[in-house]
């Protein structure tokens, strides 16, 4: 496909397959990646890979191929400037705006997530009967789910959950992705993902206030309960976001300047990397 297509450059997020073909067919390959402890996948597509760019938070350092941009993956579509809610859907669940929380559980499926675990089946009751006291329970779940807890599924449109995360009072649940976006957004996220200490990108994004991450269910049931009895929580989430984004890149903007202009964008960024504040 790639012989007959004939691309001048390769993207992707990571992938082990763009980065050979690459090579195959010798065209530049840039890679974003933001997933410290995917070690299989960097052993695959790093040394096939001509530019690798990532948050500055990112822990690894890739030497003369790595370019680091302040902010998190989140922000190229998560920036005010592109992301618009659809406020309707709200609606269309029967959910108000801060009345409802959002829990999401995860398969461990992915490599860098085998090995890891969130929360027990007795913590996930625990979590749902506990919220129930103070909102509406709605349920993201990749694996099938006890009959007890289906009721509470989400059967809104994939393409919505970023309002739902929006809008929510808590987001609780397993997935890092989510979490951080969740963050962003405006909403306090609390993950259980024993993974996710060795980003980089979540200790960033927490020193901002909206994201708790932990090892274990107990201490974050615990978090889940003190930020139920805080009374100011939606207007310092608000701020909180406000802030990380002022101290983030338009990553959008950042890639569509650097695709387009490689190879002179790599060389203007290992030269000075300061420049990444013109997409401020």
């Amino acid at each position: 496909m790639a012989r007959k297509f004939k691309p001048d450059i390769f993207l992707s997020f990571g992938s082990a397959y763009a980065a050979h073909v690459s090579k195959l067919i010798r065209a530049p390959h840039i890679v974003f990646d933001d997933t410290e402890h995917a070690k299989y996948e960097h052993m695959m597509y790093v040394p096939f890979s001509d530019c690798i760019i990532t948050p500055s938070s990112f822990r690894k350092n890739f030497g003369v191929k790595h370019v680091t941009f302040n902010g998190s993956m989140d922000m190229a579509y998560l920036h005010p400037e592109y992301f618009k809610d659809n406020i309707k859907c709200l609606d269309d669940q029967k959910l108000k705006p801060k009345s409802y929380f959002l829990l999401r559980f995860v398969n461990w499926d992915a490599s860098h997530d085998r090995g890891h675990t969130g929360f027990s089946q007795q913590g996930k009751s625990k979590l749902i009967e506990m919220l129930n006291d103070y909102g509406t329970v709605v349920i993201s779940s990749e694996n099938e789910l006890p009959e007890e807890f289906k009721r509470y599924i989400y059967k809104g449109d994939p393409k919505d959950i970023h309002t739902l995360l929006r809008h929510a009072s808590l987001l609780i649940g397993e997935s890092g992705s989510m979490a951080t976006e969740t963050a962003i957004l405006g909403t306090p996220s609390i993950v259980i993902n024993s993974s996710v200490k060795h980003l980089g990108v979540f200790e960033h994004i927490s020193k901002f206030g909206n994201l708790f991450y932990f090892d274990e269910e107990n201490s974050a049931i615990q978090k889940v309960q003190e930020l139920l009895e805080s009374n100011d929580l939606n207007i310092t989430s608000l701020h909180n976001a406000e802030e990380y984004i002022k101290k983030s890149i338009n990553l959008t903007n950042f890639m569509v300047w650097f695709i387009e202009n490689y190879p002179d964008s790599f060389v203007s960024m290992k030269k000075n990397p300061d420049n990444q504040n013109n997409f401020k």
